[in-house]
């Protein structure tokens, strides 16, 4: 009920479905010999910025620490300009999402204006500093000063 098509699919899934425009990104784990450096991740973030729409799967493929490597670059080269989502990643339990994110709130600028206010909120965060002081913050607390102190030159 409620499926048009479906296929096998060799290997086995370990990742949510990527759909993007007239086309569907699979990922899947094949057992070989060979090793394959190509894979759907690089494709998306190989088209680059016209690939917004699959920013949110590549974060939960990030925060589920599915090819989180992959995914991670992906999102570096589309540079997502969607400062909500970005905004709403910052605090998620995942260090590595919350890096993302700050780094694309960076990259973005000026554009990002509207997340200063919460990114000034974070540097006052008791448990962030805190975090930092014990070096478990994955260099994030760095991002966040960076990214206040551009978007404060930009203003």
């Amino acid at each position: 009920e409620n499926i048009r098509w479906k296929v096998a699919i060799p290997g086995k899934g370990h990742a949510s479905p990527i759909v993007w425009g007239d086309r569907i990104f699979l990922l899947t784990a094949i057992e070989t010999d060979e090793t394959d450096e190509t894979d759907e991740t690089d494709e998306i973030g190989e088209i680059g910025e016209t690939a917004q729409e699959a920013v949110p799967t590549l974060f939960l493929m990030i925060e589920d620490d599915v090819d989180r490597y992959a995914a991670r670059a992906a999102v570096n080269k589309i540079s997502p300009r969607d400062v909500p989502l970005l905004i709403k990643k910052m605090p998620n339990e995942s260090p590595f999402v919350r890096i993302t994110a700050c780094e694309a709130l960076n990259t973005l600028g000026p554009d990002a204006a509207e997340a200063l206010e919460f990114l000034e909120g974070q540097l006052a965060d008791k448990a962030l500093q805190k975090q930092a002081e014990m070096g478990g913050d994955y260099g994030i607390r760095r991002c966040i000063t960076e990214t206040v102190e551009k978007l404060k030159r930009a203003k």
